[in-house]
């Protein structure tokens, strides 16, 4: 994870559909106060079925599976927003 402390400034460019989707559910959650978690996982992870990839993993707790998006190199925007979100929990 990354510490709030080391937030790389706000990415300029358009975020993709689907991290604008998990970042309105997410906020979402954190309103209403449901606690929600994600993952990251590195090429090579033994948790990784996506061998070659980087994979973020979105797990809400009102939906039974789990968002996943896979990454050619390492999603540092999309989890810095996802981290905001994270660390802004009550």
């Amino acid at each position: 994870m990354i510490h709030p402390d080391v937030f790389e400034a706000t990415p300029q460019t358009p975020m993709a559909a689907w991290v604008v989707a998990w970042e309105k559910r997410m906020q979402h959650l954190n309103t209403v106060g449901v606690p929600w978690h994600h993952h990251m996982l590195f090429p090579g992870c033994e948790l990784n079925s996506y061998t070659n990839n980087w994979v973020l993993v979105f797990e809400d707790p009102e939906s039974s599976k789990p968002l996943v998006e896979c990454f050619a190199s390492k999603p540092s925007s999309e989890l810095v927003t996802i981290e905001r979100l994270y660390w802004a929990q009550r």
